[in-house]
């Protein structure tokens, strides 16, 4: 597993494959820098949005291909006690 933001890719033991990458201009297949801000910044305060370039899984049982889908990445900072946060 590669976790790199809009770059992460994972291999699932050759059952799931699924590999992020920005999402394509339309016309020009330019790379598109999209930020969704959140005010309120429950989860995040910045979302980047993104695609699936690769998001299958096979299976016995299962067959699915959720490839060239959009997607949104998130990054969650945990914060120590004490660290700059109310713990009151």
């Amino acid at each position: 597993m590669h976790l790199d933001g809009i770059k992460s890719k994972a291999p699932g033991g050759g059952i799931i494959e699924y590999q992020l990458g920005p999402i394509l201009n339309p016309v020009t297949h330019e790379p598109e820098e999209i930020y969704v801000d959140k005010p309120t910044g429950f989860t995040s305060k910045r979302l980047t949005m993104g695609a699936s370039r690769v998001f299958r899984v096979k299976s016995e049982v299962l067959s699915y291909d959720h490839s060239r889908k959009v997607r949104g990445v998130l990054e969650i900072r945990l914060f120590r006690r004490g660290a700059g946060l109310n713990t009151a």
